[in-house]
């Protein structure tokens, strides 16, 4: 970690009151929370806050996964990738949790953020807008969510001054992790809120070729999609390409970040976030840009990329202008003939959002849920945690007062 960037961490911990531990020092600059042997493995879980965060997730990269659960937006280098570009609220933390039979390596880590002001002292997860999804990042097979959830409430519980919240948002429900640490949070005493954050549409495609997938669509996008692929190569210039490597990936970004100020969309202030992705997708084999030119003009752009055999659409725009040419849907419908018939995915995952369009590419739709835990030991806690849960009910309860329409 650079003498700036630690620097600027010290700064914000301090002045937000965010350095003391409650805990044991191990003597390795972490801060260490130790729990008892699991009585079913003999295992001694022990939590820390580690030290040097950038070079703990440096380090992590280099660390094996659990190929079973691990996704593109739980992989170390994403969270890297945050902590370095991002303008992030708050300063980033790492804790990890690590058993007596593999203490050099995390058997899970969290990768959190610290965050002050009047609302409190928040720990919340290391995201940014464009986050789809969080969750612990994984390096030992995922036997033991209870466990791992468990040391790592335990150490955040134990930090002084105390956490007045904790968030944790964009998770998948139906991963063993949510649960435990939904439960963890409750049995140590924490007033723990559930709420939707959005729906995450998809298409399982294990085996199912390019030609096999736009059979089964509806026919007015067949059509529209040998049609306009048609016109559209037949004018001047007019090509799709695809940038997967760092090899000309400038002149992708350049035209990616052209097309998204001329489309419906604002300007994005996290641009640097996104371009500097791509660049680490393309060293990686990761990425698939695709760029529908006309001539020397973009007409629209994609953000794809492929890993551990699923594809993921992060974004996707067009030049209004040069809409009808239908540019985006030539382009989703080439991408995906690339990840099907060359990458071989199982899964294309659309991310965030309910969109109408998404379902005619789409056929399965699932949520993604947050948590927010408040503290009932600390004032703050309780106001927070009275006024969002305490809030919710009273809606409720005053719908269910409201009486019905007669139909």
């Amino acid at each position: 970690m650079d003498s700036s960037a630690e620097e600027q961490t010290a700064v914000f911990l301090e002045k937000n009151g965010l350095l003391e531990v409650e805990g044991v020092l191990d003597g390795t600059g972490r801060d260490a929370v130790a729990r008892d042997a699991s009585p079913e493995t003999g295992r001694r879980l022990r939590g820390y806050r580690e030290g040097d965060w950038q070079t703990a997730l440096r380090g992590l990269t280099q660390q094996g996964h659990d190929a079973d659960e691990s996704d593109l937006f739980l992989e170390p280098a994403w969270f890297l990738n945050l902590s370095r570009v991002v303008d992030l609220v708050g300063s980033p933390v790492l804790y990890s949790v690590r058993s007596t039979d593999s203490p050099s390596m995390p058997d899970a880590s969290f990768p959190m953020r610290a965050v002050g002001g009047a609302a409190g002292r928040r720990l919340e997860e290391l995201s940014h807008p464009h986050s789809p999804l969080f969750g612990p990042i994984r390096h030992q097979p995922f036997r033991e969510a209870t466990e791992l959830a468990e040391s790592f409430v335990d150490t955040v519980s134990a930090e002084r001054p105390r956490w007045d919240v904790i968030g944790l948002d964009k998770m998948d429900p139906t991963r063993p992790w949510y649960g435990a640490l939904r439960a963890a949070l409750r049995n140590r005493g924490w007033w723990v809120q559930e709420y939707y954050c959005y729906g995450n549409w998809y298409l399982p495609t294990d085996g199912v070729t390019f030609d096999r997938y736009m059979a089964d669509r509806p026919s007015s996008l067949r059509n529209t999609v040998r049609r306009k692929t048609r016109q559209f190569l037949r004018q001047p210039g007019g090509r799709l390409a695809i940038y997967d490597s760092p090899r000309g990936l400038e002149e992708g970004i350049s035209a990616y970040e052209r097309v998204w100020n001329r489309s419906w969309k604002r300007p994005d202030p996290n641009f640097h976030v996104t371009a500097e992705w791509m660049r680490r997708c393309a060293e990686r084999g990761w990425l698939r840009l695709g760029v529908a030119w006309l001539g020397g003009t973009p007409a629209a752009a994609q953000l794809w990329a492929v890993h551990r055999g699923t594809a993921y659409i992060h974004n996707l725009c067009f030049d209004e202008d040069l809409k009808a040419f239908s540019p985006g849907t030539i382009l989703t419908a080439r991408l995906m003939e690339r990840v099907l018939d060359e990458d071989r995915v199982r899964e294309v995952d659309y991310l965030i959002g309910d969109e109408p369009y998404k379902r005619k590419w789409m056929t399965h739709r699932r949520e993604r849920w947050g948590l927010r835990a408040f503290n009932p030991r600390t004032p703050k806690g309780i106001v927070q945690g009275g006024w969002n849960i305490g809030g919710s009910w009273a809606k409720r309860r005053l719908r269910s007062l409201v009486p019905g329409k007669a139909g």
